[in-house]
């Protein structure tokens, strides 16, 4: 049986409830349901004495029925005296492109100051908005007869919010609005013939060219950056644009690089000497772009000089042209400039960043070079490079064993070596750097290896972090390795014996982020025979620790008993949500349809606001089940908070499942 039987009765009597906010739930589900009946039940609401409960009624029927409901929108629009309701009313009606509204839209038009300005203060912003929404109506419903209308009402200058209304409707009104547009752009003050060129342009199409071609004469540059973006993203290769590479702006000379490329190349070498910064880098972007299709011995040579440049926005953008040209030379020259120390940091990075993407022999050892900076900037940039090439096939063997190398080199080596011997040697792969660079320097490059080493799961991966989190004395070291083998394991769903051991340490800690950890990683590598460790966390003073455990329950329910099972219950309750939501998941998974019932109640009395969440868990029990426990409890709920967290709990389940069918 459709929700929509099961739920009428229900809704019914909620309806006409004494309170305003069970009838706008009520309203809220009545939208959600199907059927012929349901159009009725929305024309009663939009007559209920409570605005908020008619603008809902009213903003339904716009979105699910308005051209059934036309006729109340039609009322709504026309004697609703809540502008908000008019609004949802209107709305409906120009989603119909309803030519009957258009009467009304010139009569409020014609004088907007007597409705906007000559009444309660308050409503002023609601008027105007209501006021910009009906100019913008006159576009869809297509009134192009509007035009004098709207021109006078620009005249007047009411407000900024609606003269800009009035410039993007008369955009979309055809020929005869556009060439209003066009006397404002010639003959309006600068800000109103800004306003007029970027409405045009956000509406204009191929056949509208010529006419911004037109506005890249215009005196203020407001105009002709407007009017260029528009010819940028209409006709990129048109040659009005192509010859502004010498307007007395930079913002359009940059314009004019960044599109000038495939057409005329030759723009680009012009503008690659301009004085202007970001007119420069956009003509090395526009080369960069263009790649080797466009190589040459002298433009190699200027764009070698632009990366010696001491402005980091010409280097960085020099580094990836260069690249693009020819990666072969580019290694070289990029390599020399991510050693040289009086390059600007940010362009050393830069020549780190797209090392990574050349790739080749010689890269790793370049990068290696600097992972010991003294500038935190550059350590960062070259360890981000290092970890993007060893993502790329064929690298990995070259870049991981550096970062454990570098990894397991440290004070607690002995220790190290006695706990996890397999590991020891790994040591050996650190460069000389490591042991040369300064020891606050070395610890804080362990800490960010530790945290990257994540994304690269195997068997050593998860022992070398296994080894310092039993190993070292740095909290922070310990923490970093603690979360990556986390995600390590639950990568691999498995685990070394000696990453289980540092689970089992980690979950005797005081810190609830290490004991969050180490339940995690035991997670993953346990299997369904389960784990006292994992159960007792249930109990754990830590919402997070109390929702992980809850999950590997939810995740190995079949071999659970009915002890634990009361105990996820008891955890319905829990003071913290995510628990609670944790708990309704793994019953739902545990005892499916039976836990329907426990499950509304659970949800009801917590009162969550999350509802959008708790209803994606319910989602997942036996529909049928579902909607009869919910219709059964929405026909016999007698208290008002009651039936409102049953309502919303009801709102939240038949948007989900109206997403399902949408989707």
């Amino acid at each position: 049986m459709k929700a929509a039987t099961r739920f009428q009765t229900s809704l019914d009597r909620l309806m006409a409830h004494a309170d305003r906010d069970v009838r706008l739930q009520a309203a809220r589900c009545v939208g959600r349901l199907e059927g012929a009946s349901v159009l009725a039940r929305l024309r009663d609401l939009a007559e209920d004495p409570d605005p908020l409960v008619r603008r809902e009624a009213l903003r339904t029927v716009a979105a699910k029925a308005p051209r059934a409901g036309r006729a109340t929108l039609r009322q709504a629009f026309n004697e609703e005296t809540e502008l908000e309701c008019r609004r949802a009313a209107l709305r409906g009606l120009v989603a119909l492109g309803d030519g009957a509204v258009r009467p009304a839209l010139r009569r409020l038009i014609r004088n907007p100051d007597a409705f906007i300005y000559e009444q309660s203060p308050a409503s002023q912003a609601s008027r105007q908005a209501l006021c910009c929404e009906a100019v913008q109506a006159l576009a869809v419903v297509g009134d192009a007869n509007a035009v004098p209308d709207l021109l006078e009402l620009l005249d007047r200058h009411v407000s900024p919010s609606l003269d800009d209304a009035v410039i993007r409707t008369l955009a979309e009104l055809g020929d005869s609005g556009r060439r209003a547009i066009g006397r404002l752009v010639r003959e309006a003050p600068v800000h109103r013939a800004r306003s007029a060129v970027e409405a045009l342009a956000g509406c204009a199409d191929a056949g509208q060219t010529d006419a911004l071609a037109m506005f890249l004469g215009h005196d203020d540059e407001g105009v002709r950056l407007a009017a260029a973006a528009a010819l940028a993203k209409l006709a990129p290769s048109h040659s009005a644009l192509l010859r502004r590479a010498h307007d007395p702006s930079p913002a359009v000379r940059a314009l004019v690089a960044e599109h000038a490329g495939p057409t005329m190349p030759s723009i680009l070498e012009v503008l690659l000497d301009d004085g202007e910064i970001e007119v420069a880098a956009a003509a090395l972007g526009a080369l960069a772009r263009l790649g080797s299709a466009h190589r040459s011995a002298d433009l190699l040579w200027r764009v070698r000089g632009k990366l010696r440049s001491h402005d980091p926005a010409i280097g960085c953008r020099a580094a990836e042209t260069l690249a693009a040209i020819d990666a072969e030379a580019a290694r070289i020259d990029l390599g020399e400039r991510l050693a040289d120390p009086n390059a600007p940091s940010a362009v050393r990075v830069a020549c780190a960043r797209v090392l990574s993407h050349v790739g080749g022999g010689a890269v790793v050892p370049a990068l290696a070079a600097q992972l010991f900076a003294r500038e935190e900037a550059l350590r960062a940039g070259v360890l981000d490079a290092m970890a993007a090439l060893a993502r790329r096939d064929g690298t990995t063997a070259a870049v991981l064993p550096l970062f454990l190398g570098v990894l397991t080199h440290g004070p607690e080596a002995r220790r190290r070596a006695a706990l996890a011997p397999d590991h020891a040697a790994l040591s050996e792969h650190a460069p000389l750097d490591a042991r040369a660079a300064a020891p606050e320097i070395v610890a804080k490059v362990r800490r960010e290896i530790a945290r990257r080493v994540a994304d690269f799961p195997d068997a050593d991966v998860a022992g070398a972090l296994a080894a310092i989190v039993l190993a070292t004395d740095d909290a922070e070291l310990r923490g970093a390795a603690a979360v990556s083998l986390a995600q390590v394991g639950e990568a691999l769903q498995a685990a070394p014996d000696p990453a289980i051991e540092a689970a089992r340490r980690l979950l005797e800690e005081r810190d609830p982020t290490l004991r969050l950890s180490g339940l995690r990683t035991l997670a993953s590598a346990v299997g369904p025979a389960g784990d006292d460790a994992i159960v007792a966390c249930l109990d754990d003073a830590d919402p997070g620790l109390r929702a992980g455990a809850i999950r590997w329950i939810a995740a190995h329910g079949d071999a659970v008993d009915g002890a634990i099972v009361h105990k996820l219950e008891f955890r319905l309750g829990d003071r913290d949500a995510a628990v609670r939501l944790a708990a309704m998941h793994a019953l739902a998974r545990r005892r499916g349809g039976r836990a329907t019932g426990r499950l509304i109640d659970a949800a009801v009395v917590a009162g969550d606001e999350s509802m959008p969440a708790v209803a994606g868990c319910l989602g997942s029990l036996p529909p049928e089940a579902l909607e009869h426990e919910l219709a059964r409890r929405l026909a016999t709920a007698s208290s008002r908070d009651r039936q409102l967290a049953l309502l919303r709990l009801s709102d939240a389940i038949l948007t989900r499942q109206d997403r399902a069918e949408a989707a």
